[in-house]
C-alpha cells in the first residue's frame, strides 16, 4: 500500500521547477523582444511626425487656406474717437495716433484667428488633401484627419493695413492614442510583475510645427 506523501516531501519536491522557470524566462524574453519592436514603432512615428508636421506647416503657408473665412487682406480695426484714421500701408503694430501725433491706442488692423481640422469643410479641400497626402504615411496608423488641426494666427508685426493677410500657420497633431500591437502588459505579468498596469493605448504626444507667415498664394513646389 502506497504511503501518503509527507509535508516534508512536498516541500523538497522540485519536479516541474524547470518548466516554471522556462515559462518565466520565455515571458521575459518575449516582453523584451516584442516590447522593443513596439517602442521602436513609437519613436519612429514620433520622429517622422515631427518632420512631417514641419512640411505640412510649410505647405499650408503657400497654398490657399484650409479653414473657411480666412481673410485675404487686413482690414481696418476699431479706432478711438480721437484717433486719426490710418492710411492703407500702415504697419498693423504701429498703434493709432491723434492729430498731434500722440498715441491714443486702438487697433489699426482687425485681428483674426482661424482654426480647423483637416476633416472640416474648408475653403480649400485641395490644400487639405495635399497636406494629408504628405503626412499620412508618417503618422501612426490610427491617425485621421480629425487629429490634424491647422491654425492661422494673426501677427501684427508681419502685416500692414490693406495688404495681404499674412498669418503664422501652425499644424498640430492632437487627440491621438498610440496602439501597441503586442500584449506588453500581459507579458509583464507573466514575467513576474506584481500588477499589469501597462496601458496598451497610451496618449500619443501632441506635436506642433509653426511656419512663418506668407501670403497663402498658390505657389509652386521647389
Amino acid at each position: 500500500m502506497r504511503q501518503a506523501t509527507s509535508y516534508r516531501d512536498l516541500v523538497c519536491d522540485e519536479r516541474g521547477t524547470t518548466l516554471v522557470e522556462l515559462a518565466i524566462g520565455v515571458s521575459l524574453f518575449l516582453l523584451i523582444f516584442l516590447g522593443s519592436i513596439d517602442f521602436a514603432r513609437f519613436y519612429y512615428h514620433f520622429s517622422a511626425t515631427e518632420k512631417a508636421l514641419a512640411v505640412a506647416a510649410r505647405t499650408a503657408t503657400v497654398r490657399p487656406a484650409v479653414c473657411p473665412n480666412v481673410p485675404d487682406t487686413n482690414v481696418r480695426g476699431a479706432a478711438g474717437a480721437d484717433a486719426v484714421t490710418p492710411d492703407f500701408g500702415a504697419s498693423c503694430d504701429g498703434g493709432l495716433l491723434d492729430a498731434d501725433g500722440n498715441a491714443v491706442g486702438g487697433t489699426i488692423c482687425a485681428q483674426v484667428a482661424r482654426s480647423c481640422t483637416l476633416a472640416e469643410t474648408g475653403a480649400s479641400t485641395a490644400t487639405a488633401d495635399e497636406i494629408w497626402g504628405r503626412l499620412g504615411a508618417a503618422l501612426p496608423p490610427n491617425a485621421t484627419r480629425e487629429n490634424l488641426r491647422i491654425t492661422y494666427a494673426f501677427d501684427p508685426a508681419i502685416n500692414f493695413l490693406g495688404g495681404p493677410f499674412v498669418p503664422n500657420v501652425s499644424v498640430e497633431l492632437t487627440g491621438l492614442d498610440f496602439e501597441f500591437i503586442t500584449p506588453v502588459g500581459s507579458l509583464a505579468s507573466m514575467a513576474g510583475a506584481a500588477t499589469a498596469t501597462f496601458d496598451q493605448s497610451p496618449p500619443f504626444p501632441s506635436l506642433r510645427a509653426v511656419a512663418p507667415g506668407e501670403d497663402l498664394a498658390a505657389g509652386n513646389d521647389g
